[in-house]
């Protein structure tokens, strides 16, 4: 019979690994320009493309005005792997900073939200495909290190040295970005 201590930690553990999950995004909106994105800066054409889905998406009225900032996720670290047939190429963001998107396309930290290194990326996992480091060293230098969420290039330089010193990857790929 487990004890009520190895119940409870079933449960944490449950949780954590379903909050670090990564969300799905739905629809393309552009190529996103990397370097721009990482100074908090996103293309007007792209930042129109997203007011307009969230506008869709919450039935807004035609003539009501988009608000002046809506909420994202960026993901700054996006692998490419093939599927076993060798056919099927799956993204996979390994890292996800919620933000904020002004309608100038002006890029701002959530200071509610913390950025996560997506769990089905460490190890243990069911997915095994793209491993990147462990949920132990996660867990320790996530908690070695607040976020503070001030900035946007604060949330950057947050998730890049988590996912450097979790992963050992020094550099940001492709980048998408959804709600």
């Amino acid at each position: 019979m487990l004890s009520e201590k190895r119940i409870l930690e079933y449960w944490r553990d449950s949780i954590q690994d379903t909050i670090l999950m990564s969300p799905e995004l739905k629809g393309h909106y552009g190529k996103i320009d990397t370097n721009k994105a990482l100074e908090g800066k996103i293309k007007k054409d792209i930042t129109w493309k997203l007011f307009q889905e969230f506008a869709r998406r919450n039935k807004a009225e035609k003539n009501e005005p988009l608000p002046v900032c809506i909420e994202v996720l960026v993901a700054p670290y996006v692998f490419e792997s093939y599927g076993p047939n060798r056919k099927t190429l799956s993204l996979a963001s390994a890292v996800w900073i919620p933000g904020r998107l002004d309608n100038a396309g002006n890029l701002q930290a959530n200071k509610a939200s913390s950025p996560w290194i997506a769990r089905e990326l460490l190890e243990p996992s069911n997915d095994g495909d793209l491993i990147i480091g462990t949920l132990d060293d996660y867990l320790k230098k996530y908690q070695a290190q607040v976020f503070e969420g001030k900035t946007w290039q604060d949330a950057i330089a947050f998730i890049h040295m988590l996912f450097k010193s979790v992963s050992g990857i020094l550099r940001f790929a492709r980048m998408k970005i959804g709600f």
